[in-house]
């Protein structure tokens, strides 16, 4: 990826019925960066492509590069895209993409990814 402005910012609705460990756990299974918790929303944020390496990985194992880049591409906006990630799946470590909300019934966690060469970035991540 050319260098560049990059930001990858997870995001998770914080339930009142949940334990926000379990929330936290859930994010640091998919970013590599500290978590905090702000506004009923557990976030972390990182400006490096390898805080996303467990998705990387996870893309190339589970045989999602497809589904991945479709998503990204198609929620593409000027120098933002993002994707929705199925929250009790990646509490169990595993990345599931999620085309809708809904299909995560505790709320997904959002990974949203702002960069000046987004299509140099989802090349990157999506690439066989």
């Amino acid at each position: 990826m050319e260098r560049g402005m990059l930001e990858i910012i997870v995001s998770a609705r914080l339930n009142y019925s949940e334990d926000a460990s379990k929330v936290i756990h859930a994010i640091k299974n998919i970013i590599d960066a500290e978590v905090n918790i702000e506004d009923n929303r557990v976030i972390a944020m990182a400006n490096k492509k390898e805080a996303l390496r467990i998705i990387y990985k996870q893309a190339r194992a589970r045989e999602i590069l497809g589904v991945l880049k479709k998503v990204l591409l198609d929620n593409l906006r000027d120098d933002k895209t993002w994707l929705y990630l199925n929250r009790q799946a990646a509490y169990a470590g595993v990345i599931v993409v999620c085309d809708d909300e809904k299909e995560s019934p505790l709320g997904p966690i959002k990974v949203e990814i702002r960069s000046d060469s987004l299509h140099s970035f989802i090349d990157w991540l999506t690439r066989y």
